[in-house]
C-alpha cells in the first residue's frame, strides 16, 4: 500500500494566516494607489474639459472681460455639463469647512457668498468659479468626488488657476510662476510639511498635470526642478 500524504490541521491554520498577513499588509497599499491613479486621472480629465471649455468660449465671444465670479459662469458654463447652478447661495458643495493639504482648516465653500459661484457638473463633481474685479486672477476649484470627503485641497478637491491669455488655457501656481517663483527646495502649495497655510494644495493640481503622480502626499523632499517623485 502507498502511504498518502497530506497537510494537517495545524499547517493549513498556518498557511491561511500567512496569506492573511500578507494581504493586509499589501492590500491597503494597492488600494490607495489605485485610488491615486484614479484621482490623476480626474484632475487631467477635468483640466482638459476646462481647457476645451474655455477655448470655445474665447472662440464664441472672445477675451474674456469679466469683473465677478458671475460673469465668469456665464462666459463658460454654457461649454460645460452642468447639472445644477447654485450661485451664491447653498447646495453644490459639502457643507463642511474645506481642509488645506496639512490639515488646517479652511474654508465653507458651500456657505461663502462672498467670493465664489458655485454648481454641479453632470457627473457630480462640484465646481466653484471666482473671479475678481481687475481680472488679474480667475479660479475653478473642483471637488472630484462631490460632496464626499475627505474634502481636502490637493486629495479630492483642486483647484484650477489659468492665466488669462486669450484662448489659451494655462496653468499657473507651480513651475514658473511668477507669482510663486519655485526656489528649488520645496514643491510650494503643494506640501504637507508646510503647516498652517490656508491655501497649501492650491497647486497640486498643477504639480499632477506636470509630474503625473500625487506622491507629495508620501515624500517631504520633493521639489519642481528636482526630485518629483519618492524612491
Amino acid at each position: 500500500m502507498k502511504k498518502k500524504f497530506a497537510f494537517t490541521l495545524a499547517e493549513v491554520l498556518i498557511t491561511l494566516g500567512i496569506i492573511g498577513l500578507v494581504a493586509a499588509l499589501t492590500i491597503p497599499t494597492l488600494m490607495q494607489k489605485t485610488n491615486e491613479r484614479e484621482t490623476v486621472a480626474k484632475v487631467k480629465k477635468y483640466y482638459s474639459v476646462l481647457s476645451n471649455a474655455w477655448k470655445l468660449a474665447y472662440a464664441n465671444n472672445g477675451k474674456y472681460n469679466g469683473t465677478s465670479s458671475e460673469d465668469l459662469y456665464n462666459y463658460i458654463s454654457p461649454y460645460l455639463n452642468i447639472s445644477k447652478y447654485c450661485g451664491r447661495e447653498k447646495g453644490c458643495w459639502a457643507d463642511v469647512v474645506v481642509k488645506s493639504l496639512d490639515g488646517s482648516n479652511w474654508l465653507n465653500i458651500d456657505t461663502n457668498t462672498r467670493y465664489y459661484t458655485k454648481a454641479v457638473l453632470t457627473d457630480g463633481a462640484s465646481i466653484s468659479f471666482y473671479s475678481n474685479e481687475t481680472r488679474s486672477n480667475i479660479e475653478f476649484r473642483i471637488d472630484i468626488n462631490g460632496t464626499a470627503g475627505p474634502n481636502t485641497q490637493g486629495i479630492d478637491i483642486f483647484l484650477y488657476n489659468p492665466i488669462i491669455n486669450d484662448g489659451a488655457f494655462s496653468m499657473k501656481r507651480g513651475n514658473n510662476d511668477p507669482e510663486y517663483p519655485d526656489d528649488g527646495t520645496t514643491i510650494k502649495l503643494c506640501d504637507k510639511k508646510i503647516i498652517d497655510n490656508d491655501v497649501n494644495g492650491a497647486s497640486c493640481a498643477k504639480w499632477i498635470l506636470h509630474n503625473d503622480n500625487m506622491d507629495y502626499i508620501h515624500c517631504s523632499d520633493l521639489s519642481w526642478n528636482g526630485k518629483t517623485k519618492c524612491d
